[in-house]
């Protein structure tokens, strides 16, 4: 499911500053949260104190060869389905409604009275309004799991020095990012791992794009494993600087594609799980098994994403590296409103006092 890369690109062309979801407070939590953020956050800080040797692949990964790394990128890809299930139910009621209106009204008129005037009005005006709220206000949030690419992909090539992301036209389309000023961030176990971009070069740069890459793991040495399997691919020579992978995972709408991520970094909340919580693991086993038939629903209800043929021939001999990916690249009216909101992601000039410590801290390294 595509919500958050939704969210972030309607934030970049929403005609008003929107205020945060948490109205910028910080969102609670249960202790069990709290602590193992707090445990997230110490173990950041001691790997970070030292350099992580470990270089692993943690996510699906879709191709892997001496010119390009191909991965899923998104999250709540565990959750996906849940939107199609709500649209079934939703989608099956009124047209049941409607054909009870049918029934009576044309596909059996003969037994239609005058009592029936009535209900036939009522379970109409109901079937009509309801397909009409839907499509208008429901829809939408369909198309972020259905009738549109089955995943959203991330490619970095080494011979272009560049990234590519693979979204579809709602959440941003295609476009190409470099790899020289890329940021990682770890948000904690159960979560998949997070690159970003704040450009800022010439007038109108790019928004600050984010990406979530691979699957939700369960510890946080593995989005560190992951970062320095990467880095050493882009860096270091690729192939010849990293293990390959042992197998590619399948785009195609297989069963066990949709199934499996429903339990992708849950392994956190097995260890050490208590046998209440494993009967209650137990008795909501059939709920996640309902999750992935959403989810394959979903699947079969998409297609498999294709990259312009620009970005396919990238980095073959003789071919051309794709351009970077600028606002003036989009169609009139989101370049407009990319450019009127450019304020939100351009860095403010710093304070008088900031520049001092940094105009400080230039001249120590000089000396």
């Amino acid at each position: 499911m595509y919500l958050i890369e939704w969210f972030a690109w309607q934030e970049h062309i929403a005609g008003k500053r929107r205020a945060p979801l948490s109205g910028g407070k910080p969102m609670g939590g249960g202790k069990r949260l709290r602590k193992r953020l707090e445990e997230d956050e110490q173990r950041r800080e001691e790997l970070n104190a030292q350099r992580h040797n470990e270089a692993y692949l943690t996510g699906p990964v879709y191709a892997c060869n001496d010119t390009y790394l191909e991965m899923r990128c998104g999250a709540f890809e565990h959750l996906r389905g849940m939107t199609t299930l709500i649209s079934l139910v939703c989608v099956g009621f009124l047209s049941f409604y409607l054909y009870l209106t049918l029934l009576d009204t044309v596909l059996d008129p003969k037994d239609f009275d005058f009592w029936d005037i009535p209900f036939s009005i009522f379970t109409g005006c109901f079937s009509i309004g309801g397909f009409y709220l839907y499509f208008r206000y429901l829809f939408r949030f369909q198309l972020l799991e259905s009738f549109t690419t089955r995943h959203l992909l991330i490619r970095f090539n080494r011979v272009t020095r560049q990234v590519y992301l693979h979204r579809p036209k709602c959440c941003g389309g295609v476009i190409v990012m470099p790899w020289e000023g890329i940021h990682h961030d770890f948000p904690g176990s159960s979560a998949p791992m997070e690159i970003s971009w704040d450009r800022q070069d010439g007038e109108y740069g790019f928004p600050v794009t984010v990406a979530m890459v691979g699957r939700p793991v369960d510890r946080i040495e593995d989005h560190y494993a992951l970062w320095e399997y990467i880095r050493r691919y882009m860096d270091e020579g690729g192939l010849q600087a990293v293990r390959p992978p042992l197998g590619f995972s399948m785009q195609g709408p297989w069963p066990w594609v949709a199934f499996m991520p429903q339990f992708e970094g849950l392994g956190l909340f097995f260890r050490g799980m208590s046998p209440l919580l494993w009967w209650l693991f137990v008795i909501l086993f059939p709920a996640y098994m309902v999750l992935g038939l959403g989810h394959w629903i979903s699947l079969l209800l998409c297609w498999k994403p294709r990259w312009p043929k620009e970005i396919r021939e990238a980095g073959l001999p003789g071919k051309p590296a794709p351009k970077i990916t600028m606002i003036d690249d989009y169609p009139p009216k989101i370049m407009e409103q990319l450019k009127a909101n450019a304020y939100r992601w351009k860095a403010p000039p710093p304070e008088p006092e900031e520049m001092k410590l940094e105009n400080t801290r230039i001249d120590k390294n000089t000396n």
